[in-house]
């Protein structure tokens, strides 16, 4: 009696056996559909697995005890879960350092602006009144949006921001123009464009703001507006309108800026002249009682800003300008008798 229970729980056993292993070998080959590289083989699968350390070992546990994974499931169409890393925080991380970077900027820009508003703005335009401007040393009469000025070396220094807009609109119409003819731009075009549409995002930033800030100027240098100078008259008057309430921030320092930034960043090596370019129409246009200090500084980072934008935007890191590769094609371009003859 003993050995037939026996063998009626043997043959049970066996039976059981049979049955889970259909369902054994179907889980093997959906998890070799959802990753080949588990497919090699079951002996391989079996070897590894007796060597792998368990999940609660290679991974943290929660409060619970259960195994935890950095990773979110995601259901193949074999019927497996496959894991990947999450989307979301790895754009949440590349977005982060920008948005850094633009709020630090940002907080520098308003500090120095305020910081010059409270202790250097006034002193400085009255201080330039006095023994600057180019109400003192004016060379000719010129007209100025209807208002007659006095124009000198400090307004011929400020002048390259002046121009910047009409010569970057008569460049657009020429790449323009180019490009319906059939022309498709390559470093040297992308370049152009980039420098065009800097002057035109600068010119429309800036006087969006002048707007809104509503600032006098240091100087009645319109003849009849409200100015620092003539009247006392110190601030800001939110959306007021009008050209004598336009003084922040600055749209000369806001242009040339925008374009020195977009020529930094394709020509490096001329990063010198780019400055000393920036320097100049600064200069001219606090020396010449223009603007405040704290009008320039707005300007800078408004202008590199969108510099920087339009770069980022238009440009890739190959469209660079090396003088270095200029000067050696130079060098080592060959002489052609026939064309490079001495005269006689």
């Amino acid at each position: 009696m003993a050995l037939r229970e026996s063998g009626l729980l043997q043959d049970v056993a066996e039976k059981r056996l049979a049955a889970d292993r259909p369902h054994h070998e179907a889980g093997v080959d959906s998890d070799a559909r959802c990753n080949p590289i588990d497919s090699i083989g079951s002996s391989t699968k079996s070897r590894v697995s007796h060597s792998e350390p368990p999940p609660s070992a290679r991974f943290p546990r929660d409060k619970d005890g259960s195994a935890r994974r950095n990773i979110e499931p995601l259901q193949c169409a074999g019927g497996c879960t496959s894991r990947r890393n999450s989307g979301g925080a790895i754009w949440a991380a590349g977005l982060r350092s920008p948005l850094m970077l633009i709020a630090g900027a940002a907080t520098t820009c308003a500090l120095l602006t305020g910081l010059s508003m409270a202790l250097i703005d006034r002193p400085v335009a009255t201080w330039v009144h006095e023994h600057l401007g180019d109400q003192r040393f004016g060379w000719v009469t010129g007209n100025y949006d209807g208002h007659l000025l006095r124009l000198g070396p400090f307004s011929l220094m400020a002048s390259p921001a002046q121009g910047l807009g009409p010569l970057a609109a008569f460049a657009f119409v020429v790449l323009a123009i180019a490009a319906l003819a059939g022309w498709r731009r390559g470093t040297r075009g992308r370049i152009a464009l980039a420098l065009c549409w800097s002057a035109f995002a600068a010119n429309e930033v800036n006087g969006s703001l002048k707007g809104l800030f509503g600032r006098t100027w240091p100087e009645s240098w319109l003849g009849d507006n409200p100015s620092w100078i003539r009247d006392g008259v110190f601030g800001f008057f939110p959306f007021h309108g009008g050209l004598a309430w336009t003084s922040f921030p600055s749209g000369h320092t806001t242009t040339i800026t925008a374009t020195a930034t977009i020529l930094w960043v394709v020509c490096p090596e001329l990063k010198v002249a780019w400055a000393a370019l920036v320097a100049v129409v600064v200069t001219g246009s606090i020396a010449g009682n223009y603007h405040f200090v704290s009008d320039v500084i707005a300007g800078l980072y408004l202008g590199a800003g969108i510099g920087l934008g339009v770069a980022a935007l238009m440009l890739s890191p190959n469209d660079r300008i090396a003088l270095s590769d200029w000067s050696g094609r130079v060098r080592g371009r060959r002489i052609d008798p026939s064309v490079d003859r001495p005269p006689s």
